[in-house]
C-alpha cells in the first residue's frame, strides 16, 4: 500500500471530519509528507489541520528551518505554532526531557483550540527501534508492542499512520514529487540511544544475521499488543477488581481462582500501571510468590513504592500508609476536618445506610448512622487486635482508619464493621456520619 492510500485508509477510519487535527511538523521527511497528503486529503474530504513545530535549539540552522516551515504552512493556509526551547533549563536524558516538552506543548494547543489528536510520523523503522530497545531492556512479552497507530498521552490522542512504511519509501515519494525536507544531523549523532540504534545496532544485527530485520522487529511488536489485548480481555474479571482510592490501589485474587504466573505478574504490572508505578521484575516474582502461598502481611521494599500482600491481596502505593492521629469531637449537625478527612453530620435518611469494610475504607469513603450525642473520632488500640486478626483486616491499614468513640470507649471501626457497643448503635438512629478522604497534595 502506497502513503497516500495508508493516510487516506487511517483517515477515513479515524479522523471526526468536524474536527481539525494537528501535524507535529519537525520539517524531516516524515511529517514533510504528512503534511503534502494532509494537503491533499483536505482538498478531497475538508478535513482541516494546523502544524505545530518546535525548535530545540540544537543546530545553528534550526531557526532559519523553523522560518522556512512558517512560510510554507502559510503559503498552503495552514496555521502553525511555533516553541523554542531552552536546553539549558532542561535536565535529566535531554531526548526524554525534549519529547516531554513537545507533548506539553501538542496538548495546551489541543485543549485552546479543539484538535481532536495530533499526527505524527513515525515509521516502520521507528517502531523496529522501540521494540528492540524493550527486548534489550529486558521487557515483558505484553510490553513489547512499541507504539500503536492510535495511543493516548494522558488526555492527548496520538495517531500514527506510517508505523508500517520505511523510511526509503516515505523518502522516495517526496524525492518523486520533488519536495525539499530537512536532514536533521542530530539524528545521525551517536551520542543519542536513538541513532545508535539507527546507524549501528540495527545495521549490525542485519549484517551479521544476513538479512533485514526490521520487519520481524515490527512484527513481534504487534503481535505484542495483539497479546495484551486478548490478556487485557481474557483477564477483565480481574481487571474491574481493581480497587483505585485516594491511598494507592489493591486487587484480590482470591476470588478468581488461580491464575498462571504470566497472568499474574501481568496483573501485578496492571495495578501498578494504575498508580503511574513500576516494580523491578524481581519484586514482581516476589509477588506472585507470596501471593500463591497466601502469605500474611508482606510487604516488598521498592523505592518510592510501597507494596503489601496479605492473604492475596495486593496493595500498591506511591505513599506510605499513615496511622490516623487526629481526635475530632462532634456534638451536633455539621461539616468537621480532622487531617485529609472531611466529616459531614446531617440528620438521618430514612433508607438504612449500606454495611461499610476495609475494600470502602480503601476507597476513602465511609458512612453511619447514629443516635444523637457526643462522638469523637480517635486512633484504635491494641484492644481491636484480635477483632481485625480474625476478621483478616491487612495489618498496615489497622491504625489508619478512624474508630468513632463515645463516653471513652470505641464504639465503631469501619474495617471489619464491628458493633463494639450496641447500646449507642441499636437506639434510634437520627444522624448520619459521612467521612471522605481528600489527601491535601
Amino acid at each position: 500500500m502506497n502513503l497516500e492510500e495508508t493516510l487516506f485508509n487511517f483517515l477515513n477510519i479515524y479522523a471526526n471530519h468536524q474536527q481539525p487535527v494537528l501535524l507535529g511538523l519537525s520539517g524531516g521527511s516524515d511529517s514533510l509528507a504528512l503534511f503534502y497528503l494532509l494537503i491533499k486529503y483536505r482538498n478531497l474530504k475538508a478535513l482541516n489541520f494546523a502544524a505545530a513545530h518546535v525548535d530545540h535549539g540544537w543546530r545553528a540552522e534550526s531557526k532559519e528551518e523553523a522560518r522556512q516551515l512558517q512560510h510554507l504552512a502559510a503559503s498552503m493556509h495552514v496555521p502553525i505554532y511555533l516553541k523554542n526551547l531552552n536546553i539549558a533549563q532542561l535536565f535529566g536524558n535531554m531526548e526524554e526531557a525534549c519529547r516531554h516538552e513537545r507533548l506539553a506543548f501538542f496538548k495546551n494547543l489541543c485543549n485552546q483550540h479543539g484538535y481532536q489528536a495530533v499526527i505524527l510520523g513515525h515509521h516502520l523503522n521507528d517502531q523496529a527501534e522501540t521494540v528492540l530497545k524493550k527486548v534489550l531492556e529486558g521487557g515483558s512479552l505484553p510490553y513489547l508492542g512499541g507504539m500503536a497507530p492510535v495511543t493516548d498521552y494522558q488526555t492527548l490522542k496520538l495517531w500514527r499512520p506510517f508505523l508500517t512504511c520505511s523510511k526509503s519509501q516515505i523518502k522516495q515519494w517526496l524525492v518523486c514529487k520533488n519536495y525539499k525536507f530537512f536532514e536533521d544531523k542530530t539524528n545521525e549523532d551517536e551520542k543519542f540511544l536513538r541513532a545508535r540504534f539507527r546507524k549501528t545496532i540495527i545495521p549490525h544485527l542485519a549484517s551479521t544475521f544476513g538479512k533485514k530485520i526490521e520487519e520481524s522487529l515490527c512484527r513481534l511488536g504487534y503481535e505484542a499488543q495483539e497479546l495484551k489485548k486478548y490478556l487485557d480481555n481474557h483477564l477483565q474479571g480481574y481487571l474491574k477488581d481493581i480497587i483505585k482510592g485516594p491511598f494507592g490501589s489493591s486487587l484480590n485474587f482470591q476470588p478468581h481462582g488461580k491464575c498462571t504466573d504470566f497472568e499474574m505478574r501481568y496483573l501485578i504490572r496492571k495495578v501498578c500501571e494504575s498508580e503511574g508505578l513500576k516494580l523491578s521484575r524481581h519484586l514482581i516474582e516476589e509477588a506472585c510468590k507470596k501471593i500463591h502461598s497466601k502469605a500474611a502481611n508482606c510487604q516488598l521494599l521498592a523505592k518510592d513504592t510501597w507494596v503489601y500482600i496479605d492473604r492475596e491481596r495486593l496493595f500498591v502505593m506511591s505513599k506510605p500508609l499513615l496511622d490516623f492521629k487526629e481526635d475530632l469531637s462532634f456534638d451536633r449537625v455539621g461539616k468537621y476536618s480532622a487531617g485529609d478527612w472531611t466529616i459531614e453530620v446531617t440528620e438521618s435518611l430514612d433508607s438504612p445506610m449500606p454495611i461499610t469494610g476495609w475494600q470502602e475504607a480503601w476507597r476513602g469513603r465511609l458512612s453511619i448512622q447514629i443516635p444523637s450525642g457526643k462522638y469523637s473520632f480517635k486512633r484504635g488500640n491494641s484492644s481491636l487486635d484480635k477483632w481485625w486478626t480474625n476478621a483478616k483486616i491487612p495489618a498496615f491499614m489497622r491504625y489508619a482508619f478512624p474508630t468513632l468513640w463515645a463516653d471513652d470507649k470505641i464504639i465503631y471501626e469501619f474495617l471489619a464493621t464491628r458493633r463494639l457497643v450496641d447500646a449507642y448503635l441499636k437506639s434510634f438512629k437520627c444522624w448520619t456520619v459521612t467521612l471522605c478522604y481528600q489527601p491535601s497534595d
